[in-house]
């Protein structure tokens, strides 16, 4: 199992999944694909949200299909262990709102 499932899992912290994937669906609304989502690509401090780093593998100018069809966001997904239920409440990024 993937380490950063395994720190999620064992932290028990669903919300930080869930910041972290909305933080990234919100850089597929501003165009930003980012290309290397991994645990050594987000800062996690106590009391604060998460914060993705490393854009060297970004793409500026992405045209996501939305989330049940963008790649990227159909991995973070796995790699967050995050499913329908857990993000509930979270507005959903279709291709009808790009």
């Amino acid at each position: 199992m993937h380490s950063f499932i395994l720190f999620i899992l064992s932290t028990n912290h669903t919300e930080y999944s869930v910041s972290i994937y909305t933080g990234l669906v919100a850089m597929h609304r501003a165009g930003v694909l980012h290309g290397d989502l991994a645990a050594r690509n987000v800062v996690m401090r106590p009391e604060h949200p998460p914060v993705i780093i490393d854009f060297s593998h970004s793409q500026v100018g992405h045209s996501c299909l939305g989330e049940a069809l963008c790649n990227e966001l159909i991995e973070a997904r796995k790699l967050l262990a995050l499913g329908d239920a857990d993000l509930s409440g979270v507005e959903q990024y279709q291709t009808s709102s790009l």
